[in-house]
């Protein structure tokens, strides 16, 4: 019987849009020249747009303004203050037909010259519900004030994540209710302000989640300044608070108060909580000894408390049911912070080895996530109820049948690299 070959119009559509979401712009204008059906696919696919400013003197501008293309996401790339005014010109056109479809905006390692350029982009976006920034500076720091007819009316925005950026860059967002801030202060960015940070946090009332992670030394001015945090209109599910300051080379005691005191301000409702380097250990024992709703803990093994005395006093917090954990160390500190969390189902060890410490200490496990095996793999991982496992490097021949004795109920492994293949098996 002859066999009957299929041509690349007989792809299924899935994998012509996975194909087509590879090509360059002007191949995909060919492409969708080519036939009807390819006219139609490029027509319904979501498009994302990555612009630097020499492609908006282009013509394709004109061609993608009148194409029926759904554009879902625009990436803003390298443009600097002078090319921002030419090119917000340029996707006038485009903003005022695609921007209502526009979901996301990416701005990366972009300079305009004051925030009413950002505002102009902004106000062509109505239905963002992300905008990243990334390395975005404004050359004139006397626009941080901007007129409230000028801001823009984003309603659906849920997520800002500014990294490497002034505080300048949240006054856009002043008339936004975010679900999710998230700040990155680097080592060199100049960051202005601070009390602009907390003025802005004063007029979010849906903001859920707030992760903030500072890189500078020897301290990050967010917490110099005695904020009223009690006047702090939201109540926040997820805080991360990592690498404030170095308290091994200096004594910042005020500084650390203010930090408690936001964490303090959000004790009733913190479900999740991730404390990394710099923390001192009275965080450790506010933490895991008064959030009665902590669910979730991500800790670094190198930063938990050591001082014996601190688990004297420490109480237990049965309700916390994930760790996430970085570099545990098997030892005394390590054992003793294990047994503040008794009651975990999930455990997560980001980097580092894992131990039989916790074999011992987590009856009711039952999902295990390690970064790489060792020798004493099989037998260090002992859990009567773990389900599932997931192993990042697998470097060794594991007996499956005595890991099977040792853990009775694992119903699925996942292994990301064994044997230079991907693997997900259940036994």
């Amino acid at each position: 019987m002859e066999q009957k070959h299929k041509t690349v119009l007989e792809l299924p559509e899935e994998i012509t849009v996975k194909i087509f979401e590879m090509l360059e712009i002007k191949a995909l204008e060919a492409a969708s020249l080519t036939c009807k059906s390819w006219y139609d696919i490029s027509s319904r696919m979501s498009w994302h747009l990555k612009l630097q400013y020499e492609q908006c003197n282009n013509s394709w501008i004109e061609t993608l303004t009148k194409s029926n293309r759904k554009f879902t996401s625009i990436k803003l790339n390298q443009i600097l203050p002078w090319e921002a005014i030419k090119m917000v010109d340029g996707l006038s056109n485009f903003l005022e037909k695609h921007g209502e479809n526009i979901k996301v905006l990416d701005v990366n390692f972009c300079t305009f010259d004051d925030l009413t350029v950002l505002c102009k982009i902004l106000n062509g976006l109505p239905n963002l519900k992300t905008v990243l920034h990334q390395t975005t500076s404004i050359q004139s720091k006397y626009s941080a004030n901007i007129p409230e007819h000028d801001l823009p009316q984003l309603q659906s925005l849920k997520t800002l994540d500014m990294s490497n950026c002034g505080y300048e860059l949240l006054q856009p967002f002043r008339k936004s209710q975010l679900h999710k801030l998230k700040i990155l202060e680097s080592y060199s960015g100049e960051i202005g302000d601070p009390l602009l940070l907390w003025q802005f946090l004063m007029n979010q009332r849906k903001l859920k989640c707030f992760e903030f992670k500072s890189m500078k030394k020897p301290i990050s001015p967010i917490f110099v300044y005695r904020i009223n945090v009690q006047f702090l209109p939201f109540k926040l599910k997820s805080l991360a608070l990592l690498n404030l300051t170095d308290h091994e080379l200096i004594n910042y005691t005020n500084y650390y108060n203010n930090a408690l005191d936001l964490l303090l301000s959000q004790s009733d409702t913190l479900e999740d909580l991730e404390l990394g380097e710099y923390v001192p250990d009275f965080f450790y024992h506010f933490a895991i000894s008064n959030l009665n709703r902590l669910s979730s803990l991500s800790v670094d093994g190198e930063d938990i408390p050591q001082d014996p005395s601190f688990y004297n006093f420490a109480a237990i917090n049965p309700s916390v049911k994930k760790l996430t954990i970085s570099n545990p160390f098997a030892n005394d500190a390590l054992r003793n912070f294990y047994r503040l969390v008794p009651n975990l189902e999930t455990l997560i060890i980001s980097k580092g080895t894992f131990d039989n410490i916790a074999s011992s200490m987590f009856p009711n496990l039952k999902h295990l996530e390690i970064p790489y095996t060792h020798e004493e793999f099989i037998n260090d991982v002992k859990f009567p109820k773990m389900e599932t496992i997931f192993v990042g490097d697998l470097h060794l021949s594991v007996p499956w049948a005595t890991f099977k004795l040792n853990n009775p109920n694992v119903r699925k492994i996942e292994i990301n690299n064994y044997e230079d293949c991907n693997e997900s098996f259940e036994i």
